[in-house]
């Protein structure tokens, strides 16, 4: 009796890992760690405990999936490529000699790195495989600086998953998490479901490798009353109001609609300059004081 329970046991496991392995799509998956000196020990730690536990289940959810690796905190660090291990025991034996750099948080370089030289054929990128970038973070990191970089990833057609690692949700993060990803991609390493990851729907209308690009809300988009103006982040508002003030600079180039750079208002009125795009006033005489000066 106990012999036929083990057996049966035994015979529905490798059914189902079947069933749910021969449904799914090859993956390329990127860890993209975050090393900086914001992660203590415990988190760290805990990021790599994670990506074991991942790289390990991928064998009964999908095991038509490769793993690369690359740290970031003042720059970017290769870890290891995608066609580099062979076997799920090396990729976790590579994991665990990882170690915690330290220093500050420079996402962007992760993200540029990792378009640069992770989804390459030179670094085992497979032509039918969906590339899946899954960032490991506490999630304090400058969004002005990650939201553009990770858009040329998203734009490439790479699926952004962020794996918050820490205590408690704040809106803040979730704005940070925003500047990166659709928040239906964020998660903390409790809510992760790896068959979601391993094996989404792939009958869904949203694929894969189709990007991400979220719509701020209607009260909030755009600022401006220039309905032609666009701006070159489609993520502005989730940033909030503050960002045109304490990133002056960034967002007149990134958000300079939403922000209302566009706009020029002297005693009250502003209108276009069709040509330049230019906002310019409608006084007469500041317009002819401005054109003598120049």
């Amino acid at each position: 009796m106990l012999f036929f329970i083990i057996l049966t046991s035994t015979f529905l496991m490798t059914r189902c890992t079947h069933n749910v392995t021969a449904g799914c799509r090859p993956l390329d998956v990127v860890f993209l760690i975050d090393s900086s000196g914001s992660e203590n020990n415990d988190s760290f730690n805990a990021q790599l405990e994670f990506m074991k536990e991942l790289v390990q289940s991928s064998i009964s959810y999908n095991n038509d999936t490769k793993f690369g690796a690359v740290s970031f905190s003042n720059e970017a660090k290769l870890e290891f490529n995608l066609n580099q291990y062979a076997s799920s025991a090396d990729v976790i034996r590579a994991i665990e000699n990882i170690t915690h750099i330290g220093k500050f948080t420079h996402i962007e370089e992760g993200f540029k790195y990792v378009t640069n030289a992770s989804f390459t054929n030179t670094s085992g990128d497979r032509p039918d495989a969906d590339n899946v970038l899954l960032v490991l973070t506490d999630g304090i990191f400058h969004p002005e600086n990650a939201s553009e970089p990770a858009e040329i990833l998203l734009g490439d057609g790479v699926k952004i998953s962020l794996v918050l690692f820490t205590n408690r949700v704040t809106d803040k993060l979730n704005n940070n998490a925003q500047s990166v990803t659709d928040l239906n991609n964020t998660f903390t390493k409790d809510t992760f479901e790896p068959i979601n990851f391993f094996c989404p729907d792939t009958s869904s209308s949203n694929p894969i490798s189709t990007p991400f690009i979220s719509t701020p809300p209607s009260e909030t988009t755009p600022h401006t009353a220039n309905l032609g103006c666009r701006d070159k982040v489609a993520k502005c508002a989730s940033y909030g109001a503050e960002i045109c003030s304490q990133y002056k600079s960034w967002a007149e180039i990134q958000c300079r609609c939403f922000c209302k750079f566009d706009e020029v208002t002297i005693s009250g009125n502003t209108t276009r300059d069709p040509k330049t795009e230019a906002t310019v006033p409608t006084n007469p005489k500041v317009w002819v004081t401005i054109t003598n000066k120049h």
